[in-house]
């Protein structure tokens, strides 16, 4: 009776252990999905429309002063899974021109590039730019500088920053 009361707790104990490691395994698996998950989240980029309430060009002059330009471009930026737009105006004194453009885009981290294959100053060419820039989410407030070279690296000697609201 003692053999047999000694081999039910060994099997039981040997159950509990197996179930144990089954959980532990299958704990493991959605610890590890969450992560993937969260990193996927990290480096989504938020789709939708944001307005430019900020582009501001900064550069150093042949006299090793820095400029800082603001201009008045009143547009809407837009973005898809792949793909991104741009359409508005730029206004300067009384002159108002169109502004417009689109392409492809990749997003790492907070490194961003864009292969822009329309643009507002080749109307009716197929551009082959690309633009490296660095983005910075707040909440609904995006934050682009660019250029940048392949390290994320800003040129100081001359960058843009662009600032945008999320459109709700």
């Amino acid at each position: 009776m003692q053999r047999i009361t000694v081999l039910m707790a060994f099997i039981s104990l040997a159950i509990i252990m197996n179930t144990s490691c089954q959980d532990k395994k299958a704990l493991a698996q959605l610890e590890e999905q969450k992560a993937l998950l969260e990193k996927s989240e990290k480096n989504k980029f938020p789709q939708g429309a944001w307005k430019n309430v900020k582009f501001q060009h900064i550069f150093t002059d042949s006299l090793g002063k820095t400029v800082t330009n603001d201009y008045n471009i009143d547009f809407l930026k837009m973005w898809s899974e792949k793909n991104f737009s741009f359409i508005g105006h730029w206004k300067q004194d009384t002159l108002i021109r169109d502004f417009y453009g689109g392409g492809t885009y990749k997003l790492e981290g907070n490194r961003y590039e864009e292969h822009v294959v329309y643009h507002f100053t080749q109307p009716g060419k197929v551009m082959n730019y690309t633009l490296k820039a660095l983005i910075e989410l707040k909440n609904d407030t995006l934050i682009q500088i660019s250029p940048v070279d392949d390290n994320g690296q800003i040129d100081k000697k001359s960058y843009s920053i662009e600032k945008y609201i999320q459109v709700k």
